[in-house]
């Protein structure tokens, strides 16, 4: 049982190691802001789209973007966030006669 538990905690601190290799965490963003693989709690990715916690949950509910989900902690990769918005531009349409 003991044994179970601590290759589980290893395997999650593998995991939390390898999302902060691969990109900065929270509190480095503040060190470059222009980074693309920063990642965003969600208060701050609330703020950067400028959403209400309620409408947060929907999307995360819809599976509408990727996320991490370390323990209690959810993280967003800035440059994912960035890719949806693409995906959700409206193009004007031309009007033929």
């Amino acid at each position: 049982m003991i044994y179970y538990r601590l290759s589980r905690l290893v395997v999650k601190f593998s995991l939390l190691r390898a999302v902060a290799a691969s990109a900065k965490i929270p509190h480095e963003m503040d060190k470059d802001k222009s980074a693309k693989d920063s990642l965003l709690t969600r208060q701050e990715l609330m703020d950067y789209l400028k959403i209400k916690q309620g409408t947060l949950r929907k999307l995360m509910l819809n599976n509408e973007f990727p996320y991490f989900k370390l323990e209690r902690r959810v993280l967003f990769r800035k440059d994912d966030i960035d890719k949806w918005l693409e995906t959700k531009r409206v193009r004007k349409t031309s009007k033929t006669s």
